[in-house]
């Protein structure tokens, strides 16, 4: 064994979040996904949500077929943020002041919406924090054990999306960009709600 071999095997043990601070390449990660793949997973988590929000709001829940679709909302945001963390090390710290602050400007709206307990931002960011005290961002993914079998529909997308080919651009993101996907939430509930109150 030479001098150094055991201080790489500690290093490589290491989520790849932590491997990436110290220099090292996430480019044998198991699973790689294009920015355009990952922008693809974005808007099918949002439109799942959408479905689901839609139909316990303005049909009152009674349409199952869009609770099974809405099923694959959670998982697909938990991977989103797993995969961030884990393969192409991003800031925790930035995740969870983001999502602090979304949960807490959303849970108004998400109160008057569906009269429940707490947004989905605060299990993510509970997520979040988990995996800075521990290294293990797949934690996330619990949501698929908590969620019906239709959820497993979420890893054969992240799977298809893995398999596909997309060109060389490059998407250009702003802070724009990004405020406009948290802010999203909550707007969304707040015209699911008056749209319900209508029908009402």
């Amino acid at each position: 064994m030479r001098p150094d071999s055991r201080g790489e095997a500690k290093v490589a043990a290491l989520p790849w979040g932590w491997r990436a601070e110290l220099g090292q390449t996430p480019a044998s990660a198991p699973l790689r996904l294009s920015a355009r793949a990952l922008d693809w997973l974005k808007w099918a988590a949002l439109f799942t949500m959408v479905i689901d929000h839609a139909n316990k709001i303005v049909f009152d829940g009674g349409l199952p077929w869009m609770t099974w679709i809405g099923r694959m909302a959670y998982p697909l945001f938990a991977f989103l943020i797993a995969y961030n963390l884990e393969v192409r090390g991003a800031d925790w710290r930035k995740y969870a002041w983001r999502l602090g602050l979304a949960a807490a400007v959303s849970q108004p709206v998400y109160f008057y919406a569906l009269a429940g307990n707490l947004n989905i931002f605060f299990t993510l960011l509970a997520g979040v924090l988990v995996w800075a005290a521990v290294g293990l961002a797949m934690l996330f993914m619990n949501g698929l054990l908590k969620s019906s079998l239709f959820a497993l529909l979420a890893l054969g997308l992240v799977w298809a999306l893995s398999r596909v080919r997309f060109g060389e651009a490059r998407t250009v993101r702003s802070r724009w960009a990004t405020f406009g996907f948290y802010a999203f939430y909550p707007l969304h509930l707040l015209a699911l709600a008056l749209v319900g109150g209508w029908r009402v």
